[in-house]
């Protein structure tokens, strides 16, 4: 817990010596010391995982697999109940997935079809961390290459130290959820933001976790329609495939009746979910007998009003295509409704973000240090705070953004008083 804590003032400085003068400019070795700290720490809690496997979540993504290598209809809570899952399941367990059935849109199946061919859980659960640390590790260069370009290979070393010490990045792997693999999908999307290829890893992200489908709103803001389409032509495209996998009599399962409306309220308002939803549960006092988003209007006037603030700053600022999309990315997390502490691993993005404009941010180096070290505080597993730690982030890219297109007005208006001074003294 206390090294949890810590990571909000070990990152800011790994940063800041990054950058410092002196011996410590460019050093690849703090980097290598965070690492080394803060991945055998993430290392131990997937071996203690691999050793005694856990009902959640690696035993969700086994019983999808399965089911869905055995042609059964992954969306029909009756076919769970005949396999015979080698887990201890809690009640909470039964309620909230075998009594629900495969929560995601059919193409995420394909995420979980190797698994059924993989009997053995421990080697299962061995592969899959290897597949997620390998996400992260590819993760980290591909974001080196975008906001540390200049800095050559040693500052991916930078990138994994600061993705290893994020709170969030040991609650993903202590849950072995999926959110290594989607930051390598939208860091990819990211380094492709002006290109349509970069769209396919868009439409791709959303599949492993719905939030990222705000990133469509990033090429909708700036008028990408080649890239809306090639992100379209993706979705459909894999949708065709899902066919494939989970077969048509359960894609018309999901679409005749969805998971969403058989999850218990309770999956909702736990310390774990971070979402606006979970949030204007939790002011009820009293919790539903069942949960529909669109029914609640605090979350409803919460999402709209998101949603309408970072597609009108998108499209009317001239900041750095990065900051639109990292400003998007946030939007899907915060109005998601099954956003979970784990999910704060993608806070890498406009982490670097801030750390590259850290010359227009206010307070400069100091400011974004602060700011950084308050996202990662707020995101430890002591405070549980993900909601505020997303909330802060997004304020900091809508910062951002506000200022580059004021600096921008304010050199136009310089530009053009200029020949008329010149002609009141010619």
């Amino acid at each position: 817990m206390l090294t949890s804590l810590a990571a909000c003032i070990v990152i800011p400085l790994l940063l800041v010596a990054w950058n410092a003068g002196g011996r410590l400019r460019r050093s690849p070795w703090p980097a290598v010391a965070v690492f080394l700290w803060y991945g055998a720490g993430l290392t131990r809690v997937a071996v203690g995982n691999v050793r005694v496997p856990r009902e959640w979540d690696y035993a969700c993504f086994w019983l999808y697999g399965h089911i869905a290598a055995a042609h059964r209809n992954i969306y029909d809570p009756a076919v769970y109940g005949g396999f015979a899952v080698p887990f201890k399941l809690d009640a909470d367990f039964r309620q909230a997935v075998l009594a629900v059935g495969f929560p995601y849109p059919p193409p995420t199946a394909a995420l979980f079809f190797p698994l059924g061919f993989i009997h053995s859980v421990p080697l299962g659960l061995a592969l899959w961390y290897l597949v997620q640390f390998a996400a992260l590790a590819g993760a980290a260069w591909v974001l080196a290459r975008v906001f540390l370009r200049a800095d050559g290979p040693p500052a991916a070393l930078l990138v994994l130290a600061i993705l290893v010490a994020l709170p969030a990045s040991l609650m993903n792997v202590g849950d072995a959820q999926t959110n290594f693999l989607v930051l390598l999908l939208c860091a990819l999307a990211l380094a492709g933001r002006e290109t349509r290829a970069g769209a396919v890893w868009e439409g791709l992200a959303l599949w492993v976790k719905p939030y990222a489908v705000a990133l469509l709103l990033f090429d909708a803001a700036g008028r990408r329609w080649g890239r809306l389409v090639a992100a379209g032509g993706t979705i459909v495209l894999s949708l065709v495939i899902s066919l494939l996998v989970v077969g048509p009599q359960a894609f018309a399962t999901y679409v005749r009746a969805n998971p969403s409306g058989r999850e218990p309220a309770f999956a909702f308002v736990e310390v774990v979910n971070q979402s606006l939803l979970a949030i204007a549960l939790r002011l009820h006092g009293t919790l539903p007998t069942h949960v529909a988003a669109l029914h609640e209007p605090l979350y409803v006037a919460g999402a709209l009003l998101l949603t309408v603030l970072t597609v009108g700053l998108c499209a009317r600022s001239t900041a750095a295509s990065e900051v639109r999309f990292a400003a998007t990315l946030l939007l899907g997390l915060i109005v998601y409704p099954g956003t979970l502490s784990s999910y704060g691993v993608i806070l890498i993005i406009p982490l670097l973000l801030l750390w590259q404009h850290r010359a227009v941010f206010w307070g400069g180096t100091a400011g974004v240090a602060v700011v950084t070290g308050a996202a990662v505080l707020l995101q430890s597993g002591a405070l549980q705070l993900g909601f505020e730690a997303n909330v802060l982030m997004w304020l900091a890219c809508a910062y951002l953004l506000v200022t580059q297109r004021d600096l921008d007005a304010g050199r136009r208006r310089t530009r053009g008083s200029a020949p008329a001074r010149e002609a009141v003294h010619s």
